[in-house]
This record gives structure tokens, C-alpha cells and sequence, in this order.
């Protein structure tokens, strides 16, 4: 490897962290935000969920086709900087309307973060070393869950949840800086998929992609996996303080460590592990995603009916890890289905729809129900709602074992990448 690909990975890698320590900070400081603004779990569904996830969404597509056509690493440091200033006014809010335009800042720049770096990761590796890198990359997120959980929840308790908001955005303005500055726009490289298309305006862009039923059925599998993942790191913090009468410090550090070190180790060896079952067919990646949604189902259902808070722990960890296997399979097949010039748009549109369901629905459904629930099991309502994610994980599960004999029956990801093409 380069030193300067490295180099790239590296700040790619660290940008991912900062996006997803950025939008899951808020879950650990949720209790706090309840009380300081006087909020119920609907309102706190909405600033976690919904009122980010929206205008995440609205704001992915046109960034991801807009990625595929202007210099991705100078689009990518300007997202970093508009979501690392918006995390900091988050905690200037001083009612839930505030927060939640606030919120909604983080969204948009976020939504220009993933799609241009996945593209440039396409770009630097070819498909049999693409899911591993993809791996490492999406690493970032468990580091982000060691920083939100130990590092917000330290902060908060030292300094005030307004405040740590505004000292986790420094970091992020660094590395946009560092990209703006020191990485270098890489030629678009095929690796034996369809080349460039020409150029397509934005809704043929979308259509393009929508007309191939793999991709299509990709994304409805990507809409269970996230609902359940973003469910669980929205409000399995504030489960454990509910039902083992803890705050934020007391629960950050474990929960952090914990589930960052096994999502981070699950993340970089399930990369590895896809791009050595690839040599066994292309459809067996996904045969493995599906049997690991199926194990976290179960470590789903053992974290909500421990009696512990460090089984709690260790449990939630173990689930979070062996969710979040599904990342770099999937992304690392849809990098190599579409042409050179589709890759961005592919990818935040398969992000487009997971934030639906992980961001926009999962946190809203579960608050609503939880409040709905609250009469009859006061605080416990909360953990009572998220009985419902083992099941959602084992629908997910057999949907990708169905892509996986549909990925079979293509005659080459080549074939397909040219069907598209046409």
C-alpha cells in the first residue's frame, strides 16, 4: 500500500469515527436533554431519530450524485465542518425546537460523508480486497462508540451535555481541514466493473439504479439490519439507566469499551473474512451476514432479560458487534454491481434507505410505543418495546439468505455491472 492511500484511509477512517461519534452522542445524553428541557420519549425519538434522519436523507442523494461528478475529498471536508458546527449548536438549544434544527444541521452535512468516501474506497482497492478495507473503514463507528459512550458520558458528567457537544465538533473541523489541505483527488478506477456510463442527469441516475432488482432487494434487506442497529444504540443507553437506576458516567465507560472494541475487532475481521469467502462464490458473503443477524437476534433478546447491568454489558456489546457485520459485505457488493460513476449514488442510496428505517422510524416507533406502553409498566416500557428487534433481525436474516441465492444465479458481478450500464 502507498503511503498517501494510507494516509487517505486513515483520514477517511477518522472522518466516519467523527460522523457517527457526532450523531450518537446525543443517545447517551438523552436523560439529560429530558430533563433539562423538559422533553418525553416521542420528542426525544424525534432529535434522535426522525428530525435528523429526514433531512439525512433528503440532503443524501443529491450529495452522493453530486460525488460521482465533482472532487469528493473537498466535498467531503466541507461535510465534516457543516456537521461539526452544528453538533456545537446543539448545545446551545434552548427548547426542543432548537435542538431539533440543530439535529437537522448534523444531517445534512453528515449525508455528504459516507458516499463520497465509500466511492473513493472503491476508487483505491479492487473487489477482492474491498470488503476488508471497507471493514477497517467502517471501524470508525466503533471507535465512535468508545468515544460518544466513555468520552461523552466522562464529559457530560465533568462539564454538562452543552458543552461536551461543543468539544466533540473540534475534532471534526481538524480532519476536514487535514482532507482539504493534504489528500488528493484519485483517478476513478473500474477494477474490471462497467466503466463510466456518460453522463445522467439526476433522476436517470436514480432510476438507472432502481431498474436492477438485486440492488433493489439489497436495500430492503439494509432496512431491517439498520432498523434494529440504530434502535438499539439510540436507546439501549437509556434502558440501562431506566432499569439499573444509573446515569450517563456510570453506564458510558462499560458500555463504550465494551461494544466499541467488539464492533471494531467484528468490523476489521469481517472484512477480512467476506474477501476470503468471496473465493468460495460471491453469494457466500452474504449466507455468513445472514446467519450473524441471527446470532445478535439472540444477544438482543438475553441483554433485555439480564439481571445485571454487567451482563447488560457485555451482552449489549456482543449484540452491537455482530450487527454491525453486515457493513462491509453488503457495501463491498454494491461497489462492485454498479459502473465506476454510479458508485456514489448507489451507496447513498442504499444509505437513504437504512437511515429510514434505523433513524426515522426505528427511534420514533420505539419512543411512541414506549409511551403508549407506560400506564401499565412505568418505566420499564421502554425495555418492554424493544422485545420487538429479535424478531425484525431473524426477518432480516432469511431476506439476505434469499439475496444470497439471487446474488448466485447472476452469471458475473461484471454481467450485471453491464446490464446496469444498458
Amino acid at each position: 500500500m502507498s503511503a498517501s492511500r494510507f494516509y487517505a484511509m486513515v483520514l477517511l477512517t477518522l472522518a466516519y469515527m467523527m460522523n457517527f461519534a457526532d450523531r450518537q452522542l446525543i443517545s447517551l445524553l438523552l436523560g439529560d436533554i429530558r430533563r433539562a428541557l423538559q422533553l418525553n420519549d416521542l420528542e426525544l425519538g424525534l432529535i434522535s431519530g426522525s428530525g435528523f434522519a429526514f433531512f439525512y436523507i433528503v440532503a443524501g442523494l443529491p450529495l452522493g450524485w453530486l460525488a460521482d461528478r465533482v472532487n469528493r475529498t473537498r466535498l467531503l471536508a466541507g461535510s465534516i465542518m457543516i456537521w461539526s458546527v452544528m453538533t456545537a449548536a446543539c448545545g446551545t438549544a434552548g427548547n426542543f425546537y432548537q435542538l431539533l434544527m440543530a439535529r437537522i444541521g448534523v444531517g445534512v452535512g453528515e449525508a455528504g460523508g459516507t458516499p463520497a468516501s465509500l466511492s473513493l474506497i472503491g476508487d483505491y482497492y479492487p473487489p477482492a480486497l474491498r470488503a476488508s478495507k471497507i471493514g477497517v473503514y467502517f471501524s470508525g463507528a466503533a471507535a465512535a462508540t468508545v468515544l460518544a459512550y466513555t468520552g461523552g458520558g466522562w464529559l457530560n458528567t465533568l462539564v454538562g451535555w452543552r458543552l461536551t457537544f461543543g468539544l466533540f465538533a473540534i475534532p471534526g473541523i481538524l480532519i476536514g481541514v487535514a482532507l482539504l489541505l493534504t489528500v488528493k483527488e484519485p483517478a476513478r478506477n473500474s477494477w474490471g466493473a462497467a466503466k463510466e456510463i456518460g453522463t445522467l442527469s439526476f433522476s436517470k441516475t436514480i432510476r438507472t439504479l432502481f431498474r436492477t432488482p438485486l440492488f433493489v432487494f439489497l436495500c430492503t434487506c439494509y432496512v431491517g439490519t439498520n432498523f434494529v442497529l440504530y434502535t438499539v444504540l439510540v436507546w439501549g443507553p437509556s434502558v440501562a439507566m431506566r432499569t439499573y437506576s444509573l446515569n450517563s458516567g456510570q453506564i458510558g465507560v462499560p458500555l463504550g469499551i465494551a461494544s466499541g472494541i467488539a464492533a471494531g475487532a467484528a468490523h476489521i475481521f469481517g472484512g477480512k473474512l467476506s474477501d476470503w469467502l468471496l473465493r468460495s462464490g460471491r453469494h457466500v458473503p452474504m449466507c455468513y451476514v445472514a446467519l450473524m443477524q441471527i446470532v445478535s437476534a439472540a444477544m438482543i433478546f438475553l441483554f433485555l432479560i439480564v439481571g445485571n447491568f454487567s451482563g447488560f454489558a457485555v451482552l449489549f456489546a456482543l449484540a452491537y458487534a455482530i450487527g454491525v457485520t453486515h457493513g462491509a459485505p453488503l457495501m463491498a457488493v454494491v461497489q462492485s454491481l454498479v459502473p465506476t460513476n454510479l458508485r456514489a449514488t448507489a451507496a447513498a442510496t442504499l444509505l437513504l434507505v437504512g437511515s429510514v428505517a434505523g433513524l426515522g422510524l426505528g427511534p420514533v416507533i420505539v419512543g411512541a410505543l414506549s409511551d403508549a406502553l407506560r400506564p401499565r409498566f412505568g418505566e420499564d416500557s421502554l425495555r418492554m418495546t424493544l422485545f420487538l428487534l429479535p424478531f425484525v433481525s431473524v426477518l432480516s436474516a432469511l431476506m439476505y439468505f434469499v439475496a444470497a441465492l439471487r446474488l448466485r444465479a447472476l452469471p458475473t458481478a461484471h454481467d450485471q455491472a453491464t446490464e446496469i450500464a444498458h
